[in-house]
């Protein structure tokens, strides 16, 4: 009678998986991006050209344009993956009960930090809430240039309205990582305050975010002028 094979023998025993077998952490940049976008396929001056592109911080690719990866005849499917792992490194770390709640700014920026790091343009976001202060959306509202972005008003109470928001916090980012808020920013925030009394919507608070900190309305006593 033969014996029945065990397949995670032969599973163990194939070239890949290569992590599995060893420790991630000892494999370099260039070798984790060639088990991601291609196995031995991918040639090595594509990976080279990849970490040169990013200056070694993988982050980066995410900010070059389709034709960059074209360029370097990579396939949609690959450059996806790539992608996909650079977003699912960038996200938080955090239950679904402990984040689905909002008790202060810095639960605020937890959750929001992933969606606007390592950008190099600014972007304005809004998080919808409802009465228990639980998330119930996150939604960017403009992408703007490295200076600004344009917000419509109009459009925001539009997707508050849509979602039956009871609350919001309004995020956006500096590129330049100067948290003090410009005149813009106060002007918007007093406008946006305003309209929420009108709607029934309370402002909770709204952020000005970089990488590793952020500036509160709420928090400096911001929201009270706007009011």
């Amino acid at each position: 009678m033969n014996k029945l094979k065990n397949p995670s023998v032969d599973w163990f025993n194939t070239p890949n998986p290569k992590l599995i077998q060893s420790d991630p952490r000892v494999f370099t940049l260039e070798e984790l991006l060639q088990v991601i976008i291609g196995t031995e396929q991918v040639e090595e001056t594509i990976i080279n050209s990849l970490v040169q592109a990013c200056n070694h911080d993988i982050r980066q690719l995410r900010h070059l344009s389709p034709q960059f990866f074209q360029e370097l005849n990579l396939k949609q499917d690959d450059v996806d993956r790539l992608l996909a792992a650079i977003e699912l490194s960038n996200r938080p770390i955090a239950s679904p009960k402990k984040a689905s709640t909002i008790s202060s700014s810095a639960d605020a920026f937890q959750l929001v930090r992933s969606r606007l790091s390592n950008l190099i343009h600014e972007e304005f976001w809004i998080m919808i809430m409802n009465r228990a202060n639980k998330l119930i959306s996150m939604q960017r509202i403009s992408s703007g240039g490295v200076s600004g972005t344009v917000v419509d008003a109009k459009l925001v109470f539009l997707k508050l309205i849509q979602f039956s928001a009871s609350s919001a916090i309004f995020v956006h980012n500096h590129p330049s990582g100067n948290l003090i808020p410009s005149q813009a920013d106060i002007q918007l925030t007093n406008k946006l305050v305003q309209a929420g009394q009108t709607l029934d919507i309370v402002i909770l608070d709204h952020l000005i975010v970089s990488d590793e900190a952020y500036y509160s309305f709420a928090d400096e006593g911001m929201l009270k002028k706007a009011t």
